[in-house]
């Protein structure tokens, strides 16, 4: 009796193991279409990335160019403003 719950055990755990290869066949499957897809995705979309760095570049030059020129302006212009300066409060001291 030990031996035929032996056999059945044996029996099932092949099936079992079986059941576990084919799944695991069937999920690697399904990983190496993903895989595929993914790489066909990419392949499409890095040219529309490098669009998009591209204007989005060219709108950061369109925004700060400006203001860094007018920033540089504005130091030379400080400067301008501090020669001969004196610290007067009133005429008193003049």
């Amino acid at each position: 009796m030990q031996s035929d719950v032996d056999e059945r055990v044996r029996e099932s755990r092949k099936d079992l193991e079986a059941e576990i290869r084919g799944v695991a066949r069937e999920v690697s499957a399904i990983a190496d279409r993903a895989l595929a897809r993914a790489r066909a995705g990419q392949a499409g979309v890095t040219p529309a990335i490098e669009a998009a760095l591209t204007r989005l570049d060219a709108l950061e030059r369109e925004v700060f160019d400006p203001y860094l020129d007018a920033k540089k302006e504005f130091e030379q212009l400080r400067l301008l403003t501090t020669i001969g300066f004196s610290p007067y409060v009133n005429s008193e001291q003049m």
